[in-house]
């Protein structure tokens, strides 16, 4: 597997501003909103907004890890997106393995929208 360090998920405030102009919603639940644009780099990033009123830091930083490592072990990069994840109070009670249901979902979802 290679070896990306930071370059999964880090955007500059133009990418993201970018991002936000460019993405369509591909998926809508009540755990979390996923917006996907058509990737910038060689692979597909993922972005994870977490808002603070959401939950403590600890919670917010949990789920965040959570979702990062089901996009990276599951080979999401490869997909030709670039996601916006972003969460809402629903997602902290999920389990992982619910959560690794829904964000499995995004390519199949980000497919059928920028066909």
């Amino acid at each position: 597997m290679p070896n990306f360090g930071k370059s999964l998920y880090h955007f500059s405030e133009a990418e993201i501003s970018k991002l936000f102009k460019a993405a369509k919603r591909v998926l809508r639940h009540s755990a979390f909103d996923v917006l996907c644009a058509p990737k910038k780099l060689e692979h597909g990033r993922l972005m994870v907004v977490v808002p603070r009123r959401i939950a403590k830091a600890h919670a917010r930083n949990k789920i965040r890890r959570q979702i990062k490592s089901i996009f990276y072990e599951s080979n999401l990069f490869e997909h030709p997106y670039d996601c916006m994840v972003i969460i809402k109070q629903e997602a902290l009670t999920l389990s992982f393995d619910q959560l690794t249901k829904l964000v499995m979902m995004i390519p199949e979802k980000a497919g059928k929208c920028f066909e």
